[in-house]
């Protein structure tokens, strides 16, 4: 049944702004304005929904947003506790049993009975899900290979981001029933838990550590796969490692401030991922407010970026980040009269750029150049 504007004055008020209140009704007897008890839910795109079976809407709105807040303030403990912990016992092990306790907080979610456990778990689940395995995984890969493959080996692993939220998409599409998808959702993690047996330790770390003939060990084992001629041995590594200044000192976070100039690249290297994470995020979690199939602009978000790993990876060696980020930012200032959905993939374009360094590497035949690329991960 449609009402005509006229009918619904008389029942509903309006806000400041025109739009009709969705949270009041008025008592047509005393014109006495009340808050609603129940709410219709609109189910085009949704089926069942935290939302909805506790009714996250109006003056219960704040709950929904503080879930997303426990969530990150997860994400924010765990790269400070686990990243600090990587550092003590390994990238491996933080990073593989990160995947088990994603597994379990990720399919636990969807059992929560009430709000407060709900928040619980959404935290444990940003602790391990995003930073346990995140972060580790990112360090042990750079960590893992030479610097003349580290501008596509990071994209790549970027990628799986930007694929990720893709895949979220066409599950949440598919799958109506919100505590059957966020077991599906959890039980993605299954698939990292596999790196217990398909991943090594970073080198670089075993050899900070004093595991040197394990470092060795999986150096070899990386040459033999290559199908390099050549081999590594403890002495062979000494030998480019010998002369070189190193500290019996235990490096840490405090280390990032100790000096003037270390301490302002350090600052401004935190305020760039801070910019650029408020807005990554803030775009992604702003896709239910567009117009349009939510999911369908969730796909493009993730879509959209892919284009951009193609590029950045020839950008980052062949031109500085200024070269790079400078040309893109300009634009944005002549990109006003493009939609909302236009210009929001504009932006996650530019901000990969800003997640990512520049580098380069040089190198003489191809058996020196893997070796000496090895042996980097000791200097």
């Amino acid at each position: 049944m449609h009402l005509n504007e006229t009918t619904l004055d008389m029942y509903i008020p309006r806000l400041p702004s025109g739009k009709i209140d969705s949270c009041s009704l008025i008592n047509t007897t005393t014109n006495a304005i009340y808050k609603c008890n129940s709410w219709v839910f609109d189910d085009t795109y949704y089926g069942t929904t935290r939302a909805v079976e506790w009714n996250l809407v109006c003056d219960r709105r704040w709950m929904g947003a503080v879930s997303q807040s426990a969530y990150m303030f997860g994400v924010f403990t765990g790269a400070i506790w686990l990243g600090n912990l990587a550092d003590k016992i390994g990238r491996k092990p933080v990073f593989c049993w990160s995947a088990v306790f994603q597994v379990v907080f990720g399919v636990g979610v969807a059992f929560t009975p009430e709000y407060i456990s709900f928040l619980v778990m959404r935290y444990l689940y940003g602790i391990f899900g995003s930073a346990g395995s995140y972060i580790p995984g990112f360090v042990l890969t750079m960590e893992l290979i030479g610097p003349s493959k580290r501008s596509i080996c990071g994209v790549a692993f970027q990628a799986a981001f930007a694929t990720g939220i893709m895949l979220v998409a066409g599950w949440g599409a598919i799958i109506k029933d919100r505590q059957l998808l966020q077991i599906v959702y959890g039980c993605h993690a299954l698939l990292l838990c596999a790196h217990f047996w398909i991943m090594d330790e970073s080198p670089r770390w075993l050899w900070a550590n004093g595991r040197k003939s394990e470092a060795v060990s999986i150096l070899n084992r990386a040459l033999k796969m290559n199908k390099s001629t050549v081999t590594i041995t403890l002495d062979d590594i000494n030998k480019t490692t010998e002369g070189k200044k190193t500290s019996d000192d235990q490096a840490g976070m405090l280390n990032l401030f100790k000096t003037p100039n270390l301490r302002k690249k350090t600052f401004n290297i935190m305020l760039c991922w801070f910019a650029n994470s408020l807005v990554y995020y803030g775009l992604s979690l702003s896709t239910g407010s567009m117009t349009g199939n939510p999911f369908f602009v969730l796909f493009l978000m993730g879509f959209v970026e892919l284009p951009c790993y193609v590029v950045t990876v020839y950008l980052m060696d062949n031109l500085t980040v200024q070269e790079t980020v400078l040309p893109l930012l300009i634009a944005v200032l002549y990109l006003r009269h493009w939609n909302n959905l236009q210009l929001v993939s504009y932006c996650r374009l530019n901000i990969f750029d800003y997640f990512e360094k520049r580098k380069s590497h040089k190198g003489s035949s191809q058996a020196n150049k893997e070796a000496e690329e090895l042996q980097e991960c000791f200097h």
